[in-house]
């Protein structure tokens, strides 16, 4: 691969340990749909994300953000992105989340956010997922408006929706939900630390001067 232009991160069971959505919702009393829709759509993890995302229309998106403040995260995220940044690399995060969580992660210092996109109006969420798009099409789009090619690219991720994307770029499979994903992947990470990623990245950035 060339230079590292962006490294991405998958959100759900990377950067937390567990989906932020179906979190809030079973928070938020949500519990018995939630199940339902396991069932109903345990082939269609996208007709399952829009169902699920269905039930927040009409929500404020700010009370969600105290949810987001407990969800179990894994150690070192602003610390990851900090380290990257400090090499010129565009860290964003690569999400089949919805768009309006990107606010909450800004925090951590992410330069962008590549959700699902969901209309947010005066706070209130006010639509369904609106255009359903794989992982891959939509870093492509975001690379090609930043005039980057894939292969100046790295993805963390863990689990299936992000093997689309691992064939395409530099993965690194972290925490690997199944053995399908961590083969896909260049390398594999066993961590409760996000920082153990940045050692990989200055392997490559090593080799390639």
């Amino acid at each position: 691969m060339g230079n590292i232009k962006i490294v991405s991160f998958d959100l759900d069971g990377t950067l937390t340990t567990t989906s932020i959505l179906k979190y809030i919702m079973r928070k938020k009393g949500f519990s018995d749909e939630l199940d339902y829709f396991n069932k109903i759509y345990s082939s269609n993890a996208y007709e399952k994300l829009n169902a699920v995302s269905n039930l927040v229309i009409g929500m404020d998106v700010e009370e969600f953000y105290h949810y987001l403040d407990e969800i179990p995260k894994v150690k070192n995220i602003k610390e990851t992105v900090e380290k990257l940044k400090s090499y010129n690399i565009e860290v964003i995060v690569l999400t089949d989340a919805p768009s309006y969580f990107k606010k909450y992660f800004e925090r951590f210092g992410f330069d962008n956010f590549i959700g699902l996109e969901v209309e947010v109006e005066n706070g209130k969420i006010v639509s369904e997922i609106k255009n359903i798009s794989n992982k891959l099409d939509r870093l492509k789009n975001y690379c090609d408006r930043k005039g980057y090619s894939l292969d100046e690219c790295v993805h963390v991720g863990d689990n299936v929706n992000d093997i689309v994307v691992f064939e395409k770029v530099f993965g690194i499979a972290f925490n690997p939900k199944n053995e399908e994903t961590a083969k896909s992947a260049r390398y594999c990470i066993y961590s409760d630390d996000l920082y153990d990623v940045i050692k990989i990245i200055e392997q490559i950035l090593i080799n390639k001067k």
